[in-house]
């Protein structure tokens, strides 16, 4: 079972009323390790160790305990923990500098943070993929740092003792000396797991195993980002026009690129200089995919850079054997053990489209920004609200808010390569199109939640006298603010209430500016919040 998948099965999150306990039992714990020091700890994994650990940590913080609850008795049972265990998660971030026990305390705890959102707004389809690798690269290498600590100060008890034949000791001190290496690469191959799975997601679509490459329009993402109001191009309309035209161009090359990236990442174990390459492309490809459509990978960028630095900290360039082994095999077949986001996908201009919109008093109606949601942003661009590709009938496009086709879902009826050809032209039409009954989201529970969430947000702005910032949030994708003109305008008293929609939409960038259209359009009534 995957490491990061069973934490979270069985982490406090989903018995909010023991979390405390729990995380206590497990701060005790890293205490009593702390006993184990840097001091025989090689640069390399110092750098990863660290980094992370402080990352992490303020991450975590800056997330904040503001849960909007649908069950108040939960909401109660997690009062405590979230009172006095930031105070814990910043004395570890500090103690990690020192000690690397404590640095399994931080991502330990925005595990739980996350679980615990999960929970608390009861939208359990929230992804994991923009944090996952950092807990779990962090995880393990501290744990197996301070795994190896302990061992050898048993050895060296035992060698005193004499329980242990002299004729083993250069054996033993060879494979401790060994083993950091080893754990080096087995962090970066769990890392590089995640772009190797992610090529791999690519190959498997249905379509063949080059469709992805010869067919998909990579380029629709950017349509989508501008859509969603995320791309960071909205403040430049004529140089984001330019850059799309571009794309379109290149895009073939593109995809075999990317697509040869992942899919051979395994062999950056050849050399150091290797690894250090193929992390040094994937984070220029993630800041590129930030700019041109406001996907923001900070987590990822972070972890890359931090390996890199580690690279650069090492004075040698090829590996040992056993090192260069155990990095291949976990990079292919570590997500038998490691979760490993998959993302790998078809891309559509058509998609559909799911927001809120907020409602005056007098009646105007203004788009609410995804990021408004802060700690459930991330839940607005995927699937949210009991809804799921082919689950049930639907009036519209297969997609996620990003135009994204086939995320590990297919239909008996029709293949998902065949809605991508279709979607390319907006010529999608689903069997249940016309049939206004149908409805493929659970409309209760986007008004518990919406509704939730503006209390919360009001209960906040009253206390403090003004209404909490989303802008400043770490946000997977930010909502840019000139794409929200009317609603950034708005006071939180303003809005009598929210509307939940549902749009099957047709994107292109035509006459040197985006057009949207509207193909379909499905609406929950009023959902009222005074």
């Amino acid at each position: 079972m995957p490491i990061f998948n069973f934490i979270a099965d069985y982490s406090s999150a989903w018995h909010p009323e023991r979390a405390l306990l729990i995380y206590l039992s497990i701060a005790v714990a890293c205490t009593l390790a702390a006993i184990i020091k840097y001091d025989d700890v090689p640069q390399y994994l110092r750098i990863i160790i660290k980094g992370l650990a402080v990352f992490l940590g303020f991450y975590s913080l800056w997330l904040g305990g503001e849960f909007s609850s649908v069950n108040d008795n939960v909401q109660n049972g997690i009062g405590h923990f979230i009172t006095i265990v930031p105070f814990i998660v910043l004395a570890a971030t500090v103690a990690a500098i020192f000690r690397p026990s404590f640095a399994l305390l931080p991502p330990l705890y925005l595990l739980i943070h996350k679980d615990l959102t999960r929970v608390m707004s009861g939208a359990r389809e929230l992804g994991r993929n923009d944090y996952a690798p950092l807990v779990e690269v962090l995880v393990f290498t501290a744990g197996a740092v301070v795994a190896l600590g302990l061992f050898a100060k048993a050895i060296e008890i035992l060698k005193r003792e004499q329980k242990i034949p002299e004729r083993f000791h250069a054996g033993v001190q060879q494979g401790i000396e060994a083993l950091p290496l080893i754990i080096l690469c087995m962090a970066v191959g769990a890392h590089l797991g995640n772009y190797f799975m992610s090529g791999m997601a690519k190959i498997h679509l249905d379509g063949g195993a080059f469709a992805w490459v010869t067919d998909n329009p990579t380029s629709s993402l950017m349509l989508a980002g501008y859509n969603v109001g995320a791309a960071p191009g909205a403040y430049a309309p004529g140089l984001f026009g330019f850059a799309y035209g571009i794309l379109r161009a290149v895009e073939p090359y593109l995809n075999v690129i990317t697509l040869a990236a992942q899919c051979l990442c395994f062999l950056a174990f050849l050399r150091v200089r290797a690894m250090l390459a193929f992390t040094l492309f994937f984070d220029m490809m993630h800041i590129a995919i930030f700019f041109l459509t406001g996907a923001l990978f900070v987590p990822w960028i972070l972890l890359n850079s931090l390996l890199a630095s580690a690279f650069v900290a090492m004075k040698m360039d090829r590996l040992p054997k056993e090192a260069m082994i155990a990095g291949v095999l976990v990079t292919i077949m570590g997500h038998t053990v490691f979760y490993n986001a998959r993302l790998g996908w078809y891309d559509s201009r058509e998609l559909r489209d799911s927001y809120f919109t907020a409602i005056t008093e007098t009646g105007e109606e203004y788009r609410v920004p995804n990021s408004f949601f802060r700690q459930s942003s991330y839940l607005m661009y995927t699937r949210n609200f009991g809804y799921r590709e082919h689950r049930a009938p639907s009036r519209h496009v297969p997609t996620s808010q990003w135009g994204q086709i086939g995320i590990g879902v297919q239909s008996d009826e029709i293949a998902n390569y065949e809605i991508m050809s279709a979607t390319k032209t907006c010529s999608y039409h689903s069997p249940y199109e016309n049939d206004v009954s149908v409805v493929d989201y659970d409309g209760e529970a986007a008004s518990n939640f919406v509704s939730s969430y503006h209390q919360m947000m009001l209960e906040k702005k009253n206390k403090s006298g003004k209404t909490p910032s989303y802008h400043l949030y770490p946000h997977h994708h930010y909502s840019m603010p000139v794409r929200y003109k009317g609603f950034e305008a708005l006071n939180m008293e303003d809005i009598a209430g929210y509307r939940y929609n549902v749009e099957t939409v047709c994107l292109n960038w035509q006459d040197g500016a985006f057009k949207r259209d509207v193909l379909v359009s499905t609406k929950t009534d009023i959902i009222p919040v005074k």
